[in-house]
């Protein structure tokens, strides 16, 4: 951080009010207060275990310095307890099982395991060095337990030692300094790695993030103007809303979807790398990422062998950094069904007292685990493949979150038809669907469904073959022409024969089964009803179009 940003920021403080600091900073100072009471009542640096209410009281001490998602709550202390502790329930569990009779036989979120949750969080407040690397990453595995709340425990055990770091702050820090770069960040990680006297290298992502704002917010501590930790929170957390920056010199970072993710190569991360990959002008690259940046739910169709599922899958793994446990693929169908993808009763068996019995608890689908995860993790980014998006019935897939899909936030949830849980889509989820247009079969997109996304068209381009080609060794010249010959016979673009049929290794040998078992098969089916099938047919038999590649296949 250079003098002329620490200028800035103490010239800020200068002209806040004075009694927005005093009344924030009595209020965190208060929390504190009661934290180290609680961990000094239980005894719980010196082997004491929490109970749910220890747990749930020590939740809302970090709520009056924080935002935390209620969505983890019942992750943490449980379902039913956290109706107790945090919505005023006053009935037993048995009653809360009757009147809720989804969360019974183990169904819903039975909570952390309070004896190993204890045990951990003691460890991380009694930990230093490469003790507390180990202790912030087993700590993190924890239901429920995310950065934002590692970062209220110890900050609020020592306020002189640990900031308080989660999304807000990070925001507020940000208008000064500028969105901070993979490499910026790494080397602020770095810096405070040796000053922790961490001798092992850093293991985890989110960890290594953790060490590099924990570096930037100490320098900002040492600024007369900011007493303590207490005093860098309550600024970021008002000037993340209130603060406009001033041009200058600095690294504002790169935009939403180039900002390189921890463990990953620089390159994997820019839109010239990613072009390259989809073999796509730069322009149709951003036109893509504008595209996805602006709804978060996109669609691309055409007809088969354009390409989409392999751009889908290259352009998911840009947005999330090359975290490809980020994203995840699915493929609609038929039988593809609401529980599959948010949630619903599932039966399952299970041994009770030496006897087999079947249950039927409620399961969360695919969609909502990720959603989940994604609400752990909001400094990531998550993205969702669907292949073959209308394969399935799409309004039943979906079924209320047409809402959800329109509006990403924690104000706007949701109640789950079979859990009653609250839900909602987070900000750090996109969609990318891909369609083909080929499919006589499938089923229609609503308009209701179809204004929740955008859709870009996929069309058959054989100068991106042609440049596959030249990269691979090949020349393709002939090939891109018998192509556009046979779309010129088929006239409709959306059954149009795509490149990617031949985008494979050892083409040269496999181009006769490729056009004999795929490309011919196709033709046939779509001349089906024509009366002069057979002359079209039989002008691209493999016999009578081999010799237009001889430079392929010889």
């Amino acid at each position: 951080m250079n003098e002329e940003i620490k200028e800035e920021i103490k010239e800020y403080v200068r002209q806040m009010d004075t009694n927005y600091f005093r009344e924030d900073i009595e209020r965190r100072l208060e929390a504190e207060k009661e934290m180290r009471e609680l961990i000094e009542r239980t005894n719980l640096l010196n082997g004491g275990n929490w109970s749910r209410k220890d747990l749930s009281d020590s939740i809302k001490i970090q709520k009056k310095v924080h935002n935390i998602n209620n969505l983890v709550l019942p992750k943490l202390v449980g379902n039913y307890y956290y109706n107790v502790y945090f919505k005023g329930y006053e009935k037993s569990e048995e009653e809360f099982i009757k009147e809720n009779p989804k969360y019974d036989g183990g169904s819903g979120h039975s909570g952390v395991d309070l004896e190993n949750f204890s045990r951990d969080l003691a460890d991380l407040f009694n930990s230093e060095g490469d003790d507390f690397q180990d202790a912030y990453i087993k700590f993190s595995k924890h239901p429920g337990v995310g950065k934002a709340i590692i970062s209220g425990y110890l900050h609020l055990f020592d306020l002189n030692k640990f900031p308080l770091i989660n999304g807000a702050s990070v925001s507020g820090i940000e208008k000064f300094i500028g969105k901070q770069d993979h490499k910026s960040l790494k080397n602020y990680a770095e810096e405070e790695r040796k000053r922790q006297n961490i001798t092992q290298q850093i293991k985890d992502s989110d960890f290594r993030n953790y060490l590099a704002y924990l570096n930037i917010f100490r320098e900002l501590s040492t600024l007369e103007e900011l007493k303590n930790y207490h005093y860098v929170d309550s600024l970021l957390w008002y000037v993340k809303d209130h603060y406009e920056p001033k041009v200058k010199n600095v690294d504002m970072g790169e935009s939403e979807f180039n900002s390189p993710v921890v463990n990953e190569t620089e390159s994997l991360n820019t839109l010239d790398s990613l072009s390259r990959d989809i073999y796509f002008e730069l322009d149709t690259t951003e036109e893509i990422l504008s595209l996805l940046k602006l709804k978060q739910n996109v669609v691309f169709y055409g007809p088969p062998g354009t390409g989409k599922t392999y751009v889908a899958k290259k352009v998911a793994k840009h947005i999330v950094g090359g975290k490809e446990n980020n994203i995840k693929l699915i493929q609609f169908h038929q039988n593809y069904s609401y529980e599959d993808f948010i949630e619903g009763i599932r039966p399952e068996s299970k041994l009770e007292n030496g006897t087999h019995i079947i249950d039927y608890p409620i399961k969360p689908g695919l969609f909502k685990r990720l959603c989940d995860v994604a609400i752990e993790k909001p400094d990531e980014k998550f993205v969702l493949i669907i292949d073959e998006f209308n394969r399935g019935n799409i309004s039943k897939i979906f079924g209320e979150l047409l809402y959800s899909l329109e509006y990403r936030s924690e104000e706007n949830t949701i109640d789950l038809p079979y859990s009653k849980e609250p839900f909602y889509i987070p900000d750090n989820v996109y969609i990318i669907a891909t369609m083909n247009t080929a499919d006589k079969s499938l089923t229609r997109i609503d308009f209701a469904m179809r204004r929740r996304f955008a859709f870009y068209k996929f069309n058959v381009d054989t100068k991106v073959l042609i440049s596959w080609g030249i990269e691979n060794g090949l020349v393709l010249d002939s090939l891109a022409k018998l192509i556009n010959d046979v779309n010129t016979e088929i006239e409709d673009e959306n059954f149009f024969v795509g490149i990617s049929f031949f985008m494979r290794d050892d083409l040269s040998s496999n181009i006769k089964y490729i056009w004999k078992s795929e490309i011919y098969p196709y033709l046939e089916e779509f001349f089906i009803d024509d009366l002069d099938s057979h002359s079209r047919l039989e002008r691209f038999r493999w016999e009578n179009v081999k010799h237009k590649l001889k430079d392929l296949i010889e």
